[in-house]
């Protein structure tokens, strides 16, 4: 049980909200409160309350108690996945005595929150802006109106503040300012005119609610204790919209041909893994094509949170390898084994690398063509862990959203087992035990207004993908996945919903284009100005191919994350 004088979380409210998926105006206020309402018990405005919360001098008057510690107020609002908003309020608190006492501003996702507040951990459950204000020993016996952050567990001191027997940490208008980035899952913090940038979340969304904490706040160790001036604005466009129906993917005319394997947008342009000859090529808008690296045997590549260039290398009896390259060409190998066969791997090492995905904590996840199961490396760590369970013939991989499920396409050539593999991922980046998410076979393309018939007159998408390579995410959590060889019918890659009981949308070529698609698609990257074209690679020798969605790629969301704060 949590024992009220010691938790080490507590926490300061704060709050965001929400644009819906959809056009949202620049700096827009989406949710407002000023409390000039009549003094009374009653917050109003859809305010959930505990304890002693009462309207007074047009604010949120707290009435703390010695060694109460719940939830005391909190708010719901539409869910956010995407985007920027930004929340500020008064926080009109002054500390007068000495003790061992927290007040909490939480920013989370309700489904996610415990209902009751049992185990320390409780505090951190679901909470993406997690702050504190407090004294003694819940900030780690700093000094008492010690401000910070809590992040995976450890409280990270920021600044003194409103501490009445220390005038200079006093201020004369304590407005704390949150500018909350949902894509980067981080959040600056404003307060007496100092900024802390990129606190990192703990958890990494939806955010759907605020909550206010109290412990061991007694009603003679605060001269003030109230909240004011609640305001929410949206400080981003979000134009997103769902996939739906059919898209038309388009040869490029001025593209090379590729024997392509794995792609990825880095620095303003695709990187293209070309298998022979063996180098990595760029594309840059609108149609400058050039060699960039030469490698023994590129196959796999993506970006890691640090900008950074990762790639696998693969030859059975030569060479398997992990690197990475630094944007100022520094090259690193992570991981390498030389003379191995797929047929006689060890259980433990770099298996047999393919394509790459990358959590915004630095794990690196990969495939294990044709054999060597789906295996990834911890930040920090040489110990490769392998996924249970170990599944052959694993190519595309990505990752939701929200960074919580792992994504893999299975390209066994049972019709039966051909899909999409999906596996839990938890805050540090581990693995769950796997699932069979989407099977091909179960899904028919009929309700896919004006697709044109499959060549063998199937319904089944199966007459589409046939035996699975590529896979992307898009940033609404939407899953791309792309036919290879194998079937009659040539190829497109299918979209389903996040959840994976529906068949969204389809991207083949043209009617009447020959090859209007690569009929054995190995690779799917979102990239350009804005994150909407999907780009298209073959693992024959194709052109690049492309096509224009109302949506960005999954990709885009992550960036570098401030070493300090991490």
């Amino acid at each position: 049980m949590l024992n009220f004088r010691s938790s080490i979380y507590a926490f300061v409210v704060l709050l965001a909200v929400i644009c819906s998926i959809g056009h949202t105006a620049e700096n827009k206020i989406i949710f407002t409160d000023d409390f000039n309402r009549k003094d009374g018990e009653s917050l109003g405005k859809k305010w959930l309350s505990k304890g002693t919360i009462i309207l007074k001098d047009k604010a949120a008057l707290f009435k703390p108690e010695e060694g109460e510690f719940r939830p005391r107020m909190k708010h719901a609002f539409p869910a956010q996945t995407a985007g920027k908003v930004t929340v500020s309020f008064r926080m009109d608190w002054l500390r007068k005595s000495e003790g061992t006492w927290s007040f909490y501003m939480q920013l989370g996702n309700s489904k996610k929150m415990p209902k009751y507040l049992v185990y320390k951990e409780d505090l951190a459950k679901g909470i993406a802006v997690n702050l504190m204000w407090g004294g003694g020993d819940h900030v780690q016996n700093e000094n008492p109106g010690t401000f910070g952050y809590f992040n995976e567990g450890a409280f990270k001191k920021l600044f003194v503040a409103n501490d009445l027997k220390v005038k200079s940490t006093v201020a004369k208008k304590s407005i704390v300012t949150i500018e909350v980035d949902l894509d980067s899952k981080t959040y600056n913090l404003k307060f007496n005119g100092e900024t802390y940038s990129k606190l990192p979340f703990d958890y990494k969304g939806p955010i759907d609610t605020i909550r206010f904490i109290t412990n061991g706040c007694s009603t003679s160790g605060f001269e003030r204790s109230s909240i004011d001036e609640v305001i929410v604005r949206s400080s981003a466009k979000s134009t997103d919209s769902p996939v739906s129906g059919i898209y038309y993917a388009e040869k490029m005319a001025s593209s090379p041909h590729f024997k392509a394997s794995g792609i990825a947008w880095w620095k303003n342009r695709l990187i293209i893994s070309n298998r022979l000859p063996p180098k990595l090529h760029t594309f840059s808008s609108p149609d400058k094509f050039a060699a960039f690296k030469e490698l023994t045997h590129p196959v796999g590549v993506a970006v890691d949170p640090q900008g950074r260039l990762l790639f696998t290398e693969k030859k059975d009896n030569v060479l398997y390898r992990l690197a990475r390259l630094s944007s100022d060409g520094v090259e690193e190998t992570l991981l390498k084994a030389t003379n191995l066969n797929h047929k006689k791997l060890p259980s433990t090492g770099i298996g047999s690398p393919h394509f790459l995905a990358v959590h915004p904590n630095g794990t690196i996840y990969w495939s294990g063509f044709p054999n060597g199961g789906t295996r990834y490396l911890l930040p920090g760590s040489n110990e490769v862990t392998v996924a249970k369970p170990k599944i052959v013939h694993t190519y595309g991989i990505g990752l939701s959203p929200n960074h919580d499920w792992l994504y893999v396409n299975s390209k066994i050539p049972n019709k039966d087992r051909r899909g999409i593999w999906r596996f839990p991922v938890d805050s540090k980046g581990r693995l769950g035990e796997g699932k069979f998410f989407i099977a091909i076979d179960q899904f028919k393309t009929t309700h896919i207004k004006d697709l044109p018939p499959a060549k063998d007159g199937s319904d089944s998408l199966l007459g589409w993908v046939g035996r699975l390579q590529g896979l992307a995410v898009d940033r609404l959590g939407y899953i791309y996945v792309a036919g290879a060889e194998g079937h009659k019918s040539g190829a497109a890659v299918a979209v389903f919903t996040p959840d994976g009981k529906k068949l969204a949308a389809m991207i083949v070529g043209q009617p009447g284009v020959n090859l209007g698609i690569p009929t054995n698609i190995s690779g799917l990257a979102f990239g350009g100005k804005d994150g909407r074209t999907l780009f298209i690679t073959g693992a024959g020798t194709y052109r690049l191919y492309r096509v224009r969605l109302p949506v960005a790629g999954e990709v885009l969301s992550r960036r570098k994350v401030n070493k300090d704060h991490r």
